[in-house]
C-alpha cells in the first residue's frame, strides 16, 4: 500500500505544490478528459486544462496529505 502511495505521490506532488500541475499524472488526467485533444495554438483550451492539471493536482495533494496524516 505505502509503494502505490508513494508512486502517486511521485506522479501527482511537487516539493514546490505550485508546479505540481506540471507533473505526469495532472497532465495525463486533463488529457484524458480532454479526449487527448491538440491544445495547439488554441489558448482558451490550453488555459482550461493548464487549469484542469491544477485542480487535480490540489485534489491530489490534499488527498495525499490527508492519508500521509491519517485523516
Amino acid at each position: 500500500m505505502q509503494e502505490a502511495l508513494a508512486k502517486l505521490k511521485t506522479r501527482f506532488v511537487h516539493d514546490d505544490p505550485d508546479q505540481s500541475y506540471r507533473r505526469d499524472g495532472p497532465v495525463a488526467v486533463a488529457r484524458f478528459e480532454d479526449n487527448d485533444a491538440d491544445a495547439g495554438n488554441n489558448e482558451e483550451v490550453r488555459d482550461l486544462r493548464i487549469l484542469r492539471q491544477r485542480r487535480v493536482a490540489d485534489l491530489m495533494g490534499k488527498f495525499l496529505g490527508a492519508l500521509a496524516s491519517g485523516g
